[in-house]
């Protein structure tokens, strides 16, 4: 068996819930909660752009674009929750919505 002992990998992933409050168009994640992407307070160990899985649940239908605006949108109603991606080489999520949707997102790197 090769690769990082449990232990470590047991760290290797960041979980937050974020509530957008306003009618919003690519909201920056990285930008507002940088600890997701490898940020200073982030467990995540790896480069921002090692490969992980991506776990988004939402309250409301949702529009999600990965590492640039300039990509298409991925649309997420709370029916499709919650919403996965594995193997996916993600460094920023941008993330469009109603007012008052909540969003919990879960990054592990694999």
């Amino acid at each position: 068996m090769s690769g990082r002992p449990i232990s470590e990998k047991a760290n290797q992933y960041e979980y937050k819930s974020i509530v957008i409050g306003v009618s919003a168009v690519d909201v920056d994640l990285k930008a507002t909660n940088a600890e997701l992407f490898g940020g200073a307070n982030s467990h995540m160990k790896g480069s921002p752009n090692q490969r992980g899985i991506l776990r988004l649940t939402t309250t409301a239908t949702i529009q999600i674009k990965y590492n640039s605006t300039s990509n298409d949108a991925i649309q997420i109603t709370s029916t499709e929750s919650p919403y996965i991606e594995e193997d996916i080489n993600i460094s920023n999520i941008f993330v469009s919505s109603t007012p008052g949707a909540t969003i919990t997102v879960l990054l592990k790197y694999i």
